[in-house]
């Protein structure tokens, strides 16, 4: 392959994703054939519709190039079919096959998406306007075909493949484990905390010990302050006495004393 300016570039990958669509136009009535569900088999067949159409616009295309249409064997689209055999020739409960082909035939619409998403980029660039308006509605076929098969998925399938086996099994849910781990931390959590209450309550009880015991030193001292204040008291109010009684004795005798002195005068006379 000789590539020589974008166009060149641009015409191979039409001749690529035309061989791709034609791949699987072949492949999508087997597909919705083998599908359980009626809504996944309706979806499937809706795109075989929408797949015959984006032929024709790629075949449109090149002949606004002036060019015959032409596949060339896209061995991308070939392997993403095989693995939808495999998916088709599957056995077991209907729920599991129908994932297992959603998920095939989700990887052809990525394919596909990546595929029309280059050659509009690529009509863009080289301003071939019309070319990328037809190749821009098939980018957004593909682009719904994957948003219908997840919402087929999500809506009615997906729910019964998870719990096919999961009891027989003794298996269990992720959301049940996750509901088990939150309960253990908060055991653990709640435990932890038991435990730095016990130790500041203990902490709480040594010190109110303490203070307590500081405020008995505090009152013994007081106690022995006030009985020393007493007992000064009481001396004090003995000698105030003491030096009372001297002082009245000092007196009386002045006064017996003047009296006899006055008596022996008198005598005298």
């Amino acid at each position: 392959m000789k590539l020589e300016s974008m166009q060149d570039v641009f015409v191979n990958q039409l001749k690529d994703v035309l061989s791709a669509e034609k791949q699987l136009s072949k492949a999508l009535p087997k597909m919705a054939k083998a599908a359980r569900s009626e809504s996944l088999s309706s979806a499937l067949e809706e795109h075989l519709s929408e797949t015959e159409t984006q032929i024709e616009r790629l075949e449109q295309v090149f002949a606004q190039l002036g060019k015959r249409p032409q596949a060339k064997h896209c061995h991308g689209m070939e392997g993403l079919i095989k693995e939808c055999d495999e998916a088709l020739e599957a056995e077991g409960e209907d729920a599991l096959v129908d994932t297992a082909i959603i998920a095939a035939a989700q990887r052809v619409e990525h394919y596909e998406i990546a595929a029309y998403g280059c050659l509009v980029e690529y009509a863009e660039l080289m301003g071939l306007n019309e070319a990328a308006e037809l190749l821009r509605v098939s980018l957004e076929e593909e682009k719904s075909g994957d948003q219908k098969l997840t919402q087929v998925n999500e809506s009615e399938i997906s729910a019964s493949a998870m719990a096919i086996g999961l009891e027989g099994a003794g298996v269990r849910s992720g959301s049940d484990e996750m509901s088990d781990e939150m309960s253990d931390e908060m055991s653990e959590d709640m435990s932890d905390g038991s435990s730095g209450m016990d130790g500041d309550m203990s902490r709480d009880s040594r010190d109110s010990r303490e203070s307590r015991g500081s405020n008995g030193s505090g009152n013994g001292a007081i106690s022995r302050d006030r009985g020393e204040s007493r007992g000064n008291s009481s001396k004090s109010g003995s000698s105030s006495k003491s030096g009372s009684s001297s002082k009245s004795g000092r007196s009386g005798s002045a006064s017996t004393q003047s009296s006899r002195s006055r008596s022996g005068s008198s005598g005298n006379r």
